[in-house]
């Protein structure tokens, strides 16, 4: 049986691999985006529609407010902040940037602010997660029982393995799906650790804005 579960190994590799690579992106896409922006941004006045747009597809989220963008960009750790709020901004829209008094903050969006929420969200990630694993477990074990108990004859006819194509067809469903509610599962798990290194960022990319400013005015 061991032979035939490393056999499957690589279709399981390859499912995972296109599904993070569609939604990371490629980076020779992302290099032209990256290019577009540093153009847009050497601009008198940059197009808040453009720079929003870059940033967004660059990190594969929702785009970020224009009048958060001209704050944050000229904060030391920009990027790295960006990216950590850009996790909980794909599928799940559960982090946002706010201002307050001229100070940029992160939160909780509004359907996700009550404690309630996160932890119902969270538990149908993790129920659909082991169904989905369940479902993929007893899919392979399906697809190996029919290849070992396959006659030699049989083998040899396409027909035979075409059948077993909406097995392997759900199979790699149930894994892509699998993947996906674990990982918005980590994701709100991790939420609130998150939210506190964003904000440790935020709050020393301030500090450094001041410094910059308080040395270009003496």
């Amino acid at each position: 049986m061991t032979k035939y579960i490393v056999s499957f190994l690589p279709i399981m590799v390859s499912a995972l691999t296109l599904l993070v690579n569609f939604l990371h992106g490629s980076t020779k896409n992302k290099t032209g985006i990256v290019d577009t922006l540093s153009k847009e941004l050497a601009n008198k006045n940059p197009n808040p529609y453009v720079v929003q747009a870059c940033i967004a597809r660059i990190h594969n989220s929702r785009p970020i407010p224009a009048s958060i963008l001209r704050k944050l960009l000229s904060y030391d750790h920009a990027f790295e902040i960006i990216q950590l709020i850009s996790y909980g901004r794909k599928i799940l829209d559960i982090f946002s940037f706010n201002e307050t008094n001229g100070n940029i903050t992160v939160g909780y969006s509004d359907a996700y602010k009550l404690a309630r929420n996160r932890l119902g969200s969270g538990m149908l990630c993790l129920c659909a997660m082991l169904f989905c694993y369940y479902l993929s477990i007893t899919t392979l074990i399906e697809l190996i029982i029919s290849v070992d108990t396959m006659t030699e004859r049989n083998g040899k006819i396409l027909s035979t393995w075409i059948g077993l194509a909406p097995n392997v067809g759900g199979f790699l469903f149930s894994m892509i799906m699998n993947f996906l509610f674990s990982w918005q599962f980590q994701i709100i798990l991790f939420s609130r650790n998150r939210i506190d290194r964003i904000q440790i960022l935020l709050d020393a990319g301030r500090c450094a804005s001041y410094r910059r400013r308080a040395t270009v005015r003496s």
